[in-house]
């Protein structure tokens, strides 16, 4: 007789899962639902975690460990919606996204942009957490931890996760810094998450802004019309204000260090920055000259590092000059 029994619960710490072929983390912190599935004599578990794409399959000894290492949670519909089962209708946006990539590839990185986050290359792998386990004085030797100058390797962030994955605070990535109990990552940076509705938000923006571009194929317009996208005027660069091509997606190579367009943070000092009405597709030079700041900040210091350089450089040569760059809507600036 077929049994199914869903409950929820969340991870008191991070959870390594190998039942599968693939070893999957999960981070702290992190709602699941575990499901209960087969015969008695031969009981199969299903579980779902916030943060991961799909449901894993988990043996009984993981299973076991995993509700030792848990503890039960009361998910509200909002949440569920939110964080562990993906809304239909972003379910359907990003297969409809699918199709497109089909004949349109690079538009993959939407997707990407929308429901990723960039993680941190230094997590540490399953090898690397095994290698931990299995002797961690040896791993931590000439770490500050033991008397050392060397930081503890690897990282608290996960690499490439859910944008749902619980966020490491700054109070917890201090902690996991003198943490000697594992160097496995915790959850994904704070300003890289996102929900599921969010994303939703996210992914649809993004779409506009691909619709309103220069030289989009005609194809492309057709599907995304298809999709109730229509072009409604012309896609800008948030910092040069000038009209960006499709084409430029050309340049997003796989391993490249210099790409075409970029997913930027419009103001990045927010602690949680990635929402919508914050985000845009810009071009890689005025991400890179923007940096991790906001565009007022880093304007006015590029601005007066040139004045400073340049002393006859005149506060009236500068304002004839910005007003030259600044957009239709902007008529000047006040002196």
């Amino acid at each position: 007789m077929t049994q199914s029994i869903r409950e929820f619960r969340r991870l008191d710490n991070e959870f390594w899962n190998d039942s599968g072929k693939k070893p999957v983390l999960y981070a702290s912190g992190a709602v699941f639902w575990v499901e209960l599935t087969g015969i008695a004599d031969r009981p199969e578990w299903k579980i779902k975690v916030q943060g991961t794409k799909s449901a894993h399959t988990i043996r009984e000894n993981q299973h076991a460990n995993l509700i030792a290492q848990s503890t039960p949670f009361v998910a509200s519909p909002d949440f569920i919606s939110k964080y562990i089962d993906m809304p239909k209708s972003l379910r359907v946006l990003r297969k409809q996204l699918a199709l497109l990539c089909k004949e349109f590839p690079k538009l993959k990185a939407l997707d990407t942009w929308a429901t990723s986050s960039t993680g941190d290359t230094k997590a540490a792998t399953w090898e690397k957490h095994k290698e931990f386990a299995k002797d961690p004085d040896s791993v931590l030797e000439g770490t500050v931890l033991r008397g050392g100058m060397k930081a503890k390797p690897h990282s608290p962030y996960k690499n490439r996760s859910d944008r749902t994955t619980p966020y490491v605070s700054p109070a917890a990535s201090d902690k996991w810094a003198e943490d000697e109990s594992t160097v496995s990552a915790i959850g994904i940076k704070q300003h890289e998450h996102a929900d599921f509705h969010e994303q939703e938000k996210i992914l649809r923006k993004l779409l506009q802004e691909v619709a309103n571009m220069e030289d989009v194929p005609v194809k492309a317009l057709e599907h995304l019309k298809g999709m109730s996208i229509v072009v409604t005027g012309v896609h800008r660069d948030y910092v040069t204000d000038e009209a960006i091509s499709y084409n430029l997606f050309e340049k997003n190579t796989h391993h490249g260090k210099v790409k075409g367009l970029e997913l930027c943070h419009i103001d990045p000092t927010i602690p949680f920055c990635t929402f919508a009405e914050n985000l845009t597709i810009g071009t890689c030079p005025s991400n890179r000259m923007q940096g991790g700041y906001t565009l007022k900040n880093s304007g006015l210091q590029l601005l007066a590092a040139y004045m400073r350089a340049n002393p006859e450089y005149t506060q009236e040569e500068m304002i004839k000059e910005l007003n030259e760059r600044i957009s239709p809507q902007r008529t000047g600036i006040k002196t």
